[in-house]
């Protein structure tokens, strides 16, 4: 399924012979609200991973001028220079070393932005670097 609430899913899911396997949702360091309601929760609880669609805000990450995409974009590039990487794996890499195995849908047929894309794969974030990038993302600390 795609961009289904918690209760959707579960209401969905009640009535399937087989049981759904992902939830397909909007996704990123800008677009946060999955880990805020519950549908992370969910994806973690019943052990499927989510797939998240547009995981750089489709572009916005790079072209908006907002003071969040600005905080957020200038992090991204300071904890990307720590492991020798850009913005866009980054924010990759943010999502691939969240517990709930996030797996996240490359909207590229670009076989050198793949290449790319693919060397956040190679980066693991600490705890430290993850909740920076939330923080960013946000506009406080986290409590």
């Amino acid at each position: 399924v795609s961009n289904f609430s918690p209760s959707q899913f579960q209401l969905l899911d009640s009535y399937m012979d087989k049981p759904l396997v992902t939830n397909q949702i909007e996704l990123s360091p800008v677009e946060m609200t999955p880990f805020q309601n519950g549908t992370i929760d969910q994806c973690q609880r019943l052990k499927m991973a989510p797939m998240a669609w547009s995981p750089l805000a489709g572009g916005r990450i790079f072209t908006e001028k907002s003071d969040k995409i600005d905080r957020l974009r200038k992090k991204l590039q300071e904890i990307g220079e720590r492991h020798s990487i850009g913005i866009a794996e980054t924010a990759i890499a943010w999502l691939l070393c969240h517990p709930a195995k996030i797996l996240p849908v490359i909207g590229s047929n670009n076989p050198e932005r793949i290449a790319k894309m693919f060397k956040a794969t190679e980066v693991s974030l600490n705890r430290q670097e993850w909740f920076e990038i939330w923080e960013a993302s946000a506009g406080h600390e986290v409590p």
